[in-house]
């Protein structure tokens, strides 16, 4: 395990919308006289995402994109592609998140001669759908696979690790993988959520019972750890920041005990997002690309 260390400052939280602060209000109230209610609102939340507005560099980054949409069971996804190199690598971002995030990975990448693929899931941003889930997003990625080919590499954000990680069960070929601020204990991942709403601990337990009554599957099997420790072996690169508010360091550290091979750079002060956009961070992940692609011809 290898961990780097670097400081900038925090940047103070945002204010949080009425709209958050009305349903931190409502919960626990909820929770207590209809947990089974509870619960189906608290699953409707989770499963929907927030679709934020793009930044002029986002745009900007978009506009230089060749954009392709293919239609995956009913839903019409927005597909982008950047450079023309042979070495080829997906780009996968995470809840209420979209491809363009990426924009300062992407322009290094294609300064280094890859070719960039990425996609807005379903239900971000150009894609179709209201709410989605791992279910319907693995078979997503699977068909941009299809449609452009394999992938030497996999950088993902969030919950787009969970998203790579759940795709290569069903089909995704997954050579290697950089995972950015992934919530990898799925425990921890629904706690923080109920405490963003502010719902009691019944409430999980009625998210819980929900998700088997839908889809009949465990919500619990499909955390970054558990997905992970069932994959095929393949190099692993984890970044994760030490103030992360949106998934928490714990998160790094759990993952690591089911990849104990994997490599891990940890940073200080960059958050969830503002890490994505960090030079310095991408070049540790491109020279980490470079050393995995120089170990492979050698072996070979």
């Amino acid at each position: 395990m290898k961990e780097d260390n670097k400081v900038t400052k925090q940047k103070p939280q945002p204010r949080i919308p009425l709209v958050f602060r009305l349903i931190r209000a409502v919960f626990p109230l909820m929770s207590r006289w209809a947990p089974d209610l509870s619960g189906r609102v608290a699953l409707s939340i989770f499963s929907k995402p927030i679709r934020f507005k793009s930044s002029a560099s986002e745009i900007e980054c978009r506009d230089k994109s060749w954009q392709k949409v293919i239609v995956v069971n009913g839903l019409r996804i927005m597909t982008y592609q950047w450079g023309r190199g042979d070495r080829q690598v997906l780009l996968l971002h995470g809840w209420a998140g979209r491809a363009t995030q990426f924009h300062v990975i992407i322009e290094e990448l294609v300064a280094k001669g890859f070719r960039v693929v990425a996609l807005d899931l379903p239900a971000h941003g150009l894609s179709e759908g209201q709410t989605t889930n791992l279910l319907e997003i693995g078979p997503v990625i699977c068909a941009v696979e299809h449609e452009f080919g394999k992938f030497d590499q996999v950088i993902t954000h969030s919950f787009g690790g969970l998203c790579a990680l759940y795709a290569s069960s069903v089909g995704l070929y997954l050579k290697r993988l950089v995972s950015i601020a992934i919530p990898a204990n799925p425990n921890l991942v629904l706690d923080e959520f109920l405490g963003k709403i502010n719902a009691l601990p019944i409430t999980k337990e009625a998210m819980l019972k929900r998700v088997e009554q839908l889809f009949g599957v465990s919500f619990l099997d499909f955390g970054g750890c558990q997905m992970a420790g069932k994959s095929a072996e393949f190099p692993m690169l984890i970044v994760h920041d030490e103030h992360d508010r949106e998934s928490s360091f714990e998160h790094a550290r759990a993952l690591l005990l089911v990849k104990p091979d994997a490599e891990l750079v940890a940073t200080k002060g960059l958050g969830h997002n503002r890490i994505l956009r960090d030079r310095q961070v991408i070049v540790g992940i491109i020279e980490w690309m470079s050393r995995q692609e120089a170990a492979t011809v050698e072996m070979a």
